[in-house]
């Protein structure tokens, strides 16, 4: 059977569709560009901190050795068993109420392994040092310049030779520095010199764990270590963890980088949808001569394909740039590559599905609707029952927007979406509170300062106190007390743990139970304790249940004796808390404990709680209390919450950054809605002028219509955005989070969306006072 072929006559119609349709043709355009340069810019970017963190382990050691000999790194250097040694020592370090400073002695591979960049040369003289950048920042020095440093207690001239910064470049002002002095100025130092080494084994990455263990072992052997004096560096040899951490952030950056197209597509659909009915009579019209549905087809998927290669090289290109000045140094032509293949097709797929609908729609016009077309009915309209109708501005917009329900629904919902991803990232920002970490953690007692004290210069404990308590302004101190590194052993595992004294109030703060209670009374009669949960030494196997028995050696009288204690309790902890770091205590002995092992305490920290309107000046003269002592040092409250907020939380920020874009998506969307109905809705607004309607009742039929769409986001905004946010905090599950409902982020943008609607108002108000009633009558459909 005989069929046109006019297959170069469809491009022809494609090409003229894209130059007389500009708006359809720049808002399609300009949205494909954002979605794929925003996709693109994150995936560089978070890939760029997985480059970062490989470079950082690839200059990791795989075995760490502690407190040895110059001697001994020395024989170590030349020891063919390693392809390289590095070294570190701690010199001194002191803190203050605002930061805290470590000095140290690491060499240039050590640095490197910890994921240092240098700014500038290592120190060489005895009077060079190397300074943390923001410590740099916070003194006001740079390279080159000299900065007076306390170290040991006395005040030295230095000159700086560089600044030091993190690889990853999402790191913040945490406010502990670091300054590294010269080899010259430790072989000055009249105490004997201990150093940390980390040892660089032949091939360390290929090896597996139980290599790395087997080498350890031989090392302890050869050179007669203490076993406690060496370890595996995790960090490398966690490649389980490693692969699922990756595989987790690349899960969610792929789901970011999906739901970013798919709110894109949504806004693509709307569009094609409004130009396939704009063009109802047109498509009509080529079927009357013969095209047909699957040439209809190709024609609106040709004009969504033509807007996809101009939108996405600009948009690779935009991306790029931005990705790349995120983060330069994770820059890495692989990753690049296979970011920009996904996100093409991603962007592809997305696209090609959003349009296909609208051209399905097409292609179901027949010659008989496009005549019936009148361009203000639907076919999905009812007729109503009604036979009287109030006529006003608002029941008039109420009609609008009920019209075409697949249009204002797809716009209703890509308002929705962002609105409520709009409501869950600035509620989960609004209910951070470091404050409560801080407090739990570190200040249970309502304390803001403390004074902590080191374990090898120990001072008397009741000297500390009494003189604590002489300042003006102390209301309360709270002794803690621990034993450090004790010999601990099961049944089943041996290894030494350190140990904390709590009073019964203080055990009150061990609120995550995993197993059994916490019985303070029982404990102290039947020898009980507490075991904390640690996912570090759980991997090692050093693990307690409830009902075990734990066996701890400690010196009586210059005895060693082992008593044995039964776990009542086991608690979870986590990594970033006082109860939670490698160096945070395991066990939780009772203070009223009956066993002799409590007259081996040592004082570890006071906190002292101080009257609220002198704490700065309190604070100062706690300073320089400690300033004049040896052992001592200060933290302060304020200062470990500054810490905590300065966090980088880089999902987090993705999620702020996609919430932005979602919804500048919906607002386009609705700006090109109202926008085109306007335009298209001319005639109509001519006859209602005919019979008497004024244009300002015109301009409020506008604004109702607005409002219609403005009121359905909010109303999914503030009852789905709690509920999601709610369920969001609950599985974080982080005394930090506590569900606060973003009201000021909600009241500014809810006024920024009004705002918006009144400008449209203006505009169309401008706009119909040009036209005359001939002009909107005769206007085009």
């Amino acid at each position: 059977m005989f069929q046109n072929n006019n297959t170069a006559i469809i491009k022809r119609i494609a090409k003229t569709t894209r130059k007389t349709e500009k708006r359809l043709n720049v808002t399609a355009t300009v949205m494909i560009i954002l979605s794929v340069a925003v996709s693109f810019a994150m995936c560089l970017f978070m890939l760029a901190q997985e480059r970062n963190y490989d470079l950082v382990k690839q200059n990791m050691p795989q075995i760490n050795i502690l407190q040895v000999s110059d001697d001994m790194i020395q024989k170590m250097s030349q020891d063919q068993a390693f392809s390289q040694v590095s070294v570190n020592s701690k010199i001194d370090n002191y803190t203050n109420k605002d930061y805290s400073v470590g000095i140290m002695y690491m060499d240039r591979s050590y640095l490197n392994g910890k994921g240092k960049d240098i700014e500038g040369r290592m120190p060489e003289a005895a009077d060079e040092v190397l300074l943390d950048s923001y410590y740099a920042q916070r003194l006001n020095v740079k390279t080159g310049d000299t900065v007076s440093l306390k170290i040991s207690g006395q005040e030295k001239e230095f000159t700086v030779t560089g600044l030091l910064s993190d690889v990853k470049k999402t790191s913040s002002d945490s406010r502990n520095y670091i300054v590294i002095v010269s080899k010259e100025f430790l072989n000055q130092s009249s105490k004997p010199v201990l150093y940390n080494a980390g040892l660089y084994l032949p091939n360390g990455s290929q090896l597996s764990e139980e290599e790395v263990q087997q080498k350890m072992e031989e090392v302890q052997q050869n050179y007669q270590l203490l076993k406690e004096n060496l370890n595996l560096n995790n960090s490398v040899l966690m490649k389980g963890n490693s692969f699922q951490s990756r595989f987790s952030q690349t899960g969610v950056l792929l789901g970011l980088t999906i739901f970013i197209f798919i709110a894109a597509a949504i806004v693509i659909y709307s569009l094609f949808y409004i130009s396939v009915s704009q063009k109802t009579r047109q498509y009509g019209q080529l079927r009357a001569i013969g095209t047909t549905k699957k040439q209809i087809k190709k024609l609106v998927r040709s004009v969504g394909v033509s807007f996809l290669k101009t939108g996405l090289p600009l948009g690779l290109v935009i991306g790029g740039i931005a990705g790349y000045a995120m983060d330069p140094n994770g820059w890495y032509w692989l990753h690049t590559w296979i970011a920009a293949l996904v996100v093409i097709c991603l962007s592809t797929i997305c696209i090609l599905i959003a349009v296909s609908a609208p051209a399905s729609k097409a292609a179901e016009i027949t010659p008989i609707e496009a005549v019936r077309y009148s361009g203000y009915e639907s076919a999905n309209l009812k007729v109503s029952q009604k036979t009287h109708r109030r006529i006003t501005p608002v029941s008039l917009a109420k009609m609008n927007f009920t019209r075409d329900r697949k249009k204002a629904y797809s716009t209703l919902f890509s308002l929705a979406i962002g609105g409520i991803l709009f409501v869950v990232v600035s509620g989960i920002f609004a209910s951070y509170y470091p404050e409560n970490e801080v407090r739990e953690h570190y200040y249970p007692n309502g304390g803001s300062y403390s004074i902590s004290v080191d374990g090898e210069n120990q001072v008397s404990e009741s000297k500390l106190i009494e003189e604590a308590q002489k300042i003006p302004g102390v209301e309360k101190i709270y002794p803690y007390y621990k034993i450090a590194k004790a010999p601990t052993a099961t049944d089943e595992w041996e290894n030494p743990l350190n140990s904390m004294f709590c009073t019964k109030n203080d055990f009150g703060y061990l609120n995550r139970t995993v197993e059994g209670t916490i019985d303070y009374d029982a404990m102290v009669k039947e020898n009980g304790v507490v075991f904390r949960r640690y996912d570090a030494e759980t991997k090692d196997g050093i693990d307690c249940h409830l009902g075990d028995l734990i066996h701890v050696q400690f010196n009586e009288n210059g005895k060693t004796v082992t008593d044995t204690f039964k776990v009542f309790a086991v608690v979870d902890g986590s990594g970033s808390t006082s109860f939670g770091s490698e160096n945070a205590p395991i066990l939780f002995f009772p203070m009223d404990t009956k066993s002799k092992i409590v007259d081996t305490k040592k004082l570890d920290l006071i906190e002292i709680v101080t009257d609220p309107s002198a704490e700065e000046e309190i604070g100062t003269v706690l300073q320089n209390f400690v300033d004049q002592s040896d052992g001592l040092e200060l933290s302060s409250y304020e200062a470990k919450v500054q810490a905590a907020a300065a966090m980088p939380g880089i999902i987090f920020t993705g999620l702020r950054i996609l919430s932005i874009f979602i919804v500048l998506f919906g607002l386009i969307n609705y700006l090109n809605t109202t926008i085109t109905n306007f335009f298209t809705q001319k005639r109509e607004r001519g006859m209602l002028q005919a019979v008497g309607t004024t244009k300002s009742q015109l301009a409020k039929m506008f604004f109702a219509e607005g409002l219609y769409y403005m009121v359905g986001m909010l109303s999914c905004m503030l009852v789905v955005g709690p509920v999601v946010l709610r369920l969001l905090i609950k599985v974080i599950n982080n005394v930090s989070y506590v569900f606060t409902f973003p009201t000021l982020p909600i009241v500014g943008f809810t006024a920024a969306l009004l705002i918006i609607q009144v400008l449209l108002t203006l505009y169309t108000m401008r706009t119909m006072r040009k036209e005359s009633l001939v002009e909107s009558l005769t206007g085009n459909v």
